[in-house]
C-alpha cells in the first residue's frame, strides 16, 4: 500500500494516508495488497507480532504435556516474526497498524473501504491485543458487507466481548480459530467460531493418516477457509 504526501494526526502521533490497489479510500492502515504464495490475490490487514505482547508471550512459551504427549507452541515457529525481522518497511507498517486499531475506535471513514475484491484476510503477521481492536476490525467488516472476510485468531475472546458491543456477528465474516499448538487441534471456544486451524509435523501426519486440507494451493481458488458453504469445520496445514 502506498503512502501519500496526506498526513492525519491520531492519538498524537502523525500517520500518512495510503492507498492501495484493492481499496477505495484514503485510510492511515496499512494495506497489504502484494501478498505472494498461496495468498497471491489476496489483500490483507494485519499488525506487527512484534508489538502484541500475546504474540511475544506465546513466541516464549515452553511446551504443554498431556497424557505424557509434548505438544510445541506453533508461536516458537512463528513464519510472521522471520518475515518481519526480514522486511523492515513491512514491520513498520504492521506496528502503525497496531497503534493505530488498539489505541481508540476509529472513525468509519477511515476504515479501508474495498473494491474490485471478494476476499480479504485479517491477521497474517501478527493477533489482536485487545477488545478495542477487535472492534475498529468489525466496523470495517461492517463496512464493507460486500467483501468477505476471513479472520484468523488466538485470542478470541476479545472478539466475544467485541460482538457484544458492536450487535453480534456480521454475515461477510468467517471467524478462524487458530490452535496454539503443533498436533493439538483445539475445541471451538465460542459457537460463533467457524472454522479451527491447527498445523501438523509430518510425522505425526504420517502415524495417524491425517487428511492435510490445507497446503500449497492458491486461497482463490481453493477457497477453503473462505467459504462457509463446504461446511468443513477443521482445516489442517503441515508445518513447514
Amino acid at each position: 500500500m502506498a503512502k501519500t504526501n496526506q498526513t492525519i494526526e491520531i492519538n498524537g502521533r502523525t500517520f500518512n494516508m495510503r492507498s492501495s490497489e484493492f481499496t477505495t479510500n484514503l485510510s492511515p492502515i496499512h494495506v497489504s495488497d502484494k501478498m505472494s504464495g498461496k495468498m497471491s490475490g489476496i489483500p490483507s490487514i494485519s499488525t506487527s507480532c512484534h508489538c502484541n505482547k500475546y504474540c511475544l508471550a506465546r513466541m516464549a512459551k515452553g511446551d504443554k504435556v498431556i497424557d505424557g504427549i509434548t505438544y510445541k507452541c506453533i508461536c516458537k515457529e512463528c513464519f510472521a516474526d522471520a518475515t518481519l525481522n526480514h522486511y523492515s518497511n513491512l514491520d513498520d507498517a504492521t506496528s502503525d497498524n497496531f497503534f493505530l486499531l488498539n489505541e481508540s475506535i476509529l472513525p468509519i471513514d477511515l476504515l479501508p473501504t474495498f473494491g474490485n475484491v471478494r476476499f480479504v484476510r485479517i491477521e497474517s503477521f501478527g493477533d489482536l491485543g485487545s477488545v478495542t481492536h477487535a472492534i475498529n476490525y468489525l466496523n470495517m467488516i461492517k463496512k464493507n458487507y460486500d467483501v468477505t472476510f476471513a479472520w484468523w485468531s488466538k485470542n478470541p475472546n476479545f472478539i466475544n466481548q467485541a460482538l457484544q458491543i458492536v450487535g453480534g456477528k456480521p454475515e461477510n465474516v468467517i471467524f478462524i480459530q487458530s490452535s496454539c499448538y503443533i498436533n493439538l487441534k483445539e475445541e471451538k471456544k465460542f459457537d460463533w467460531i467457524d472454522k479451527v486451524f491447527t498445523v501438523y509435523d509430518k510425522k505425526f501426519i504420517q502415524e495417524n493418516g491425517l487428511d492435510i486440507n490445507c497446503g500449497s494451493r492458491n486461497c482463490v481458488g481453493c477457497k477453503r477457509c473462505y467459504n462457509l458453504r463446504n461446511k468443513e469445520e477443521n482445516v489442517s496445514e503441515e508445518l513447514k
